[in-house]
């Protein structure tokens, strides 16, 4: 084999193999993207509602005084 060669194969392995990758990757991505938006929006409706109860608190504490 000559040095083109090998350049033109190892070009042409890369680019197969980014292509499989990047369907293989998007299709995890798709995947993992509804359980991820699942524990997201728990994860985030807990963390609001707790968040925004102490901050109401506090602030009807501050205003009267308590």
């Amino acid at each position: 084999m000559n040095l083109t060669s090998v350049f033109v194969s190892g070009v042409s392995g890369a680019t197969l193999g980014a292509k499989v990758d990047t369907v293989i990757g998007a299709w995890f991505g798709g995947v993992g993207a509804i359980p991820g938006a699942i524990i997201g929006g728990a994860v985030g409706g807990i963390c609001g509602s707790f968040g925004a109860s102490w901050i109401g608190v506090g602030t009807v504490d501050m205003i009267y005084e308590r």
